[in-house]
């Protein structure tokens, strides 16, 4: 135990820049403060607005082509599913 004091005893110490503290206070301050900007908030909004809107529109093409097919195929105007391309 006495020689790890000893060790201890003959550590000198080392000479930082006078604004090291400040920069290390500063770093640790500004890693509270991420906060996502308004711009990726809007981004991020009008990119959801964009896919629900073109999921919305490809599920009601589809829809419109089922019910063209199934008012075709009751006024008995279809022979066979080809005509259409329906797979």
């Amino acid at each position: 135990m006495e020689q790890t004091l000893n060790k201890l005893s003959s550590i000198k110490k080392v000479e930082t820049s006078a604004f090291l503290f400040d920069r290390i206070q500063q770093k640790i301050d500004s890693k509270g403060n991420n906060v996502i900007s308004t711009k990726w908030v809007y981004t991020l909004a009008a990119s959801v607005l964009i896919l629900l809107s073109l999921n919305v529109f490809v599920v009601v093409k589809s829809k419109k082509k089922e019910a063209a097919i199934t008012v075709a195929k009751s006024m008995h105007l279809l022979n066979n599913e080809n005509f259409y391309n329906v797979q």
